[in-house]
């Protein structure tokens, strides 16, 4: 549902200038200006391709909200529609109030949107997400039908990484978990892998690669770690010296001043 609270446009040659729009997208304020060129092409013609360059200011945007949605068959829920523009190239700046997509949460956001029949690409961007600030770009890309392809670059400064963790949702490996993590950590993640129009994602094509670095930080209840003191409980020799009971207890919750770690995911497996 598109409503316009305020408006002024006007028609220059081929091409509409906005010179002001504040109304809504469903429930999310916009306010829009900037210029349409080959309007009058488009309108009339139908091989008239829409240039549109401008800035956006939107308020809360909640991505199940503002784009088409369908049902998944196999699991009932109900997932975003991707879909381009094949008549309209966008080049806008865009300022947001917040950004929600399931679990993700960002406020404060600016950057530079670039969509076309084949990409959506946002650069630039600088927003603030799980208690820390972000920075970097992401975009998505259509390569035949129902089939999309997206690329993420972010550096993340001083984020929770109890809650980074949880809301990637472990980035797809049960390894190094939320529910073991404690600290802020500053990282960079790369990734990118295949996905349908309603961004379900072929985990199998996913690369990632995620530099790690955590502070004032602690692991409680890793497993790997509770293994060793199991370890040393089964060997006697060891048990005459080490008191597998204590170290199991000293293990179960490690607190540390600083902890670094590259962790890649290709070809369904990961590496820590």
């Amino acid at each position: 549902v598109y409503t316009i609270d305020q408006s002024d446009f006007e028609i220059v040659n081929n091409a509409l200038e906005i010179n002001q729009y504040q109304g809504k997208i469903n429930d999310c304020d916009i306010e829009l200006s900037g210029k349409v060129n080959n309007f009058l092409d488009y309108l009339f013609a139908d091989q008239g391709v829409l240039n549109v360059k401008g800035k956006i200011v939107a308020g809360d945007i909640d991505l199940w909200e503002l784009f088409p949605t369908r049902e998944v068959e196999a699991t009932g829920e109900t997932s975003v529609v991707v879909a381009f523009p094949t008549r309209a190239k966008w080049d806008l700046q865009i300022v947001a109030k917040s950004f929600k997509k399931g679990k993700f949460v960002a406020n404060d956001i600016s950057g530079r949107l670039l969509m076309d029949a084949f990409k959506a690409e946002a650069s630039s961007l600088h927003f603030v997400s799980q208690e820390g600030n972000m920075q970097g770009k992401i975009g998505l890309y259509r390569f035949a039908e129902n089939q999309f392809g997206f690329k993420t670059d972010f550096e993340l400064k001083e984020v929770n990484i109890k809650t980074l963790f949880q809301t990637f949702d472990n980035f797809e490996q049960d390894y190094v978990t939320s529910d073991v993590l404690q600290g802020t950590a500053n990282v960079g993640i790369e990734m990118q892998a295949f996905c349908d129009s309603t961004f379900n994602i072929q985990t199998k094509t996913m690369m990632a690669s995620i530099d790690l670095n955590i502070v004032d930080g602690g692991l409680v209840g890793f497993q790997p770690l509770l293994d060793v003191a199991d370890y040393v409980k089964e060997k006697r020799m060891l048990r005459l010296f080490i008191s597998a009971d204590e170290l199991k207890k000293r293990l179960s919750n490690v607190q540390f001043a600083k902890l670094s770690n590259e962790i890649s995911i290709r070809n369904g497996v990961i590496s820590i």
